[in-house]
C-alpha cells in the first residue's frame, strides 16, 4: 500500500504487445505495476480472511481504488486516487487492529518501515524520518512482536535499523545541504537505491519470505562464535569473582593447615593427604562443587547467549550500508553506548564540563576495558558521538559534549545491546 501510494499515476490499461525479450518488475508500465500492487493487496486480505471473519468483520477490498485508476485521465497523481488508496488504508489498517492487536501492529509496522527507506525530494522530510524518537516506535513494534516473526527475524532488523540510524546521523554532515539536494544528485541517488534494497531485506525477513539463516555464512557463524566466548567469559566473571573470596580464604585456611599439621606429623604422606581432604570437605568446597556450579552457570546461559549472538549477526549480515560518504566502524561500536556515555559523565564531573572528543578517547585508552579489548579510535568515538547527540544522549555545546538526563539514565543500565537499553528505557520513562 505505501509503494502503491508514492507511484505516479497511470490508468489501468491493458498491457503492451509482447517483445523480443520477456520482461521483468522493473520493466513494467507504470500501470502494470499498480495493476501487480493491487492485486498483491487483494491476494494478501484473501489471505488474511480468516481472521477478519472471525472477528466478525467485513474483509476491504481495492475496488475503489481500481475504479479511479480504470476510469481517470491525465498526467501526475490525482487527488482521487490518493484519497481513494489513502482510504483504502485506513479500512485495512482499522479492521485488522480490531481482528487482532498483533496484526494491526505488523501492519503499522510494515507501513513505518516503507516510509523509513523512501528518500523523499526533501532533505528535511529525509532526517524526520530518520529521527531518532519516530524510529523508537517502529523500535518498540519490532520488540513487542518480536516472538510472532519467524526466529532471529525481528532482533536482526533491529540491529540492522540501529545501524543505519548511525549511519545516516554521520551522513548527514557530508551529504548534500537543503539546496543541493535533488534526486539526480550521484550520493543521494545511491542513497535511494540501497535503502530501497535494505527496505527489501527487512520484509523478506519480517515476512518469512527469506530464513534469516539464510544470510549467514561459515565466516558468519565463526566471528558469531568468537563473539559468544568473550560474552561468555564477560558473564562468567563476575562469578568467579563472587566465589573468589570464599575460595581465597578457603585455600589460606588449608595451607596453613597444611604447614601446622606438616610440623607436627613424623611421616607419612598419604596421612597428610587424607586430612587435607578432610578439611576441604568439612568446609564444603570441593573441586567438584565448584565445577558443578560452574557448568549450570554455563549450561544455563549457552542457548539465549547463542541465540543473541546469531541475532546480531544476522542484523549484521543484512545490512547493506554506502561505501561513501561515511564508511561504518567496527559492528559492534553501539554496543558500548553505556560505558561511553558512564565514561563522559565522570569526565565532566558534578559541574557537568563540557567534554571534547580527544578528552573521552585519552579516558577511554586508559580504562581497563579497553586494556582488555581492542581500544576505540577517535574516528569511532567522533562517529559514536554525532549518532548519540540526535538521539538525545548527548547536548552539543561549543567547546564539547554534555551528558543529558536521557543519558545519564543510560549510563545506569548494565552493558547491553542497545535495543534492550532502549526497551528498558522507554519502560523507565512511561513509568516516571
Amino acid at each position: 500500500m505505501s509503494e502503491l501510494y508514492g507511484e505516479p499515476f497511470a490508468t489501468l490499461q491493458p498491457a503492451p504487445s509482447p517483445r523480443e525479450r520477456l520482461l521483468g518488475f522493473g520493466g513494467l508500465r507504470s500501470s502494470q505495476r499498480v495493476a501487480l500492487r493491487l492485486d498483491q493487496v487483494d491476494a494478501a486480505l484473501t489471505q488474511l480472511k480468516a481472521s477478519i471473519d472471525a472477528g466478525g468483520l467485513a474483509p476491504p477490498t481495492t475496488a475503489a481504488i481500481r475504479a479511479v485508476y480504470t476510469g481517470a485521465d491525465g498526467d501526475g497523481v490525482p487527488a482521487a486516487a490518493r484519497r481513494a488508496i489513502y482510504d483504502v488504508h485506513v479500512a485495512i489498517f482499522s479492521t485488522l487492529t480490531a481482528a487482532s492487536a498483533d496484526l494491526g501492529r505488523a501492519y503499522g509496522l510494515g507501513r513505518a518501515l516503507s516510509d523509513t527507506c523512501h528518500v523523499p525530494d526533501d532533505r528535511g522530510a529525509f532526517c524526520e524520518l530518520w529521527e531518532h524518537f519516530r524510529l523508537e516506535t517502529v523500535r518498540g513494534w519490532l520488540t513487542d512482536g518480536a516472538t510472532q516473526f519467524p526466529a532471529h527475524s525481528a532482533k536482526g532488523v533491529l540491529d540492522s535499523l540501529s545501524r543505519w540510524e548511525a549511519w545516516t546521523a554521520n551522513a548527514l554532515g557530508v551529504l548534500p545541504d537543503e539546496d543541493a539536494w535533488s534526486p539526480k544528485h550521484a550520493p543521494v541517488k545511491a542513497l535511494k537505491a540501497e535503502l530501497r534494497r535494505q527496505g527489501q531485506l527487512w520484509r523478506g525477513l519480517l515476512s518469512g519470505e527469506k530464513n534469516a539463516s539464510d544470510a549467514l555464512t561459515a565466516d558468519t557463524y565463526v566471528e558469531a562464535a568468537g563473539s559468544l566466548v568473550r560474552r561468555s567469559t564477560e558473564v562468567v566473571w563476575p562469578f568467579v569473582l563472587r566465589w573468589s573470596p570464599l575460595l581465597l580464604g578457603t585455600a589460606a585456611v588449608v595451607v596453613g593447615l597444611v604447614f601446622a599439621i606438616a610440623a607436627v606429623l613424623p611421616h607419612g604422606a598419604s596421612q597428610l593427604v587424607a586430612i587435607i581432604g578432610t578439611v576441604a570437605a568439612a568446609l564444603g568446597i570441593t573441586w567438584r562443587t565448584v565445577g558443578s556450579s560452574a557448568r549450570g552457570v554455563a549450561t544455563m546461559l549457552e542457548g539465549p547467549l547463542w541465540q543473541s549472538e546469531l541475532d546480531l549477526a544476522v542484523g549484521r549480515a543484512i545490512t547493506f550500508l554506502p561505501a561513501a560518504p561515511v564508511v561504518e566502524p567496527r559492528a559492534d561500536l553501539l554496543l558500548g553506548t553505556p560505558r561511553y556515555l558512564r565514561e563522559l559523565e565522570e569526565l565532566g564531573g558534578s559541574t557537568g564540563a563540557a567534554v571534547t572528543a580527544d578528552a573521552l578517547v585519552a579516558k577511554l585508552d586508559h580504562s581497563l576495558w579497553s586494556r582488555l579489548r581492542r581500544r576505540s579510535s577517535k574516528d569511532e568515538v567522533v562517529y559514536w558521538l554525532a549518532w548519540a547527540t540526535p538521539a538525545g544522549y548527548l547536548k552539543r555545546v561549543e567547546d564539547g559534549y554534555r551528558i543529558t538526563d536521557e543519558g545519564r539514565r543510560l549510563a545506569r543500565l548494565p552493558q547491553r545491546r542497545p535495543d534492550t537499553v532502549r526497551a528498558e528505557l522507554a519502560v523507565g520513562q512511561a513509568e516516571a
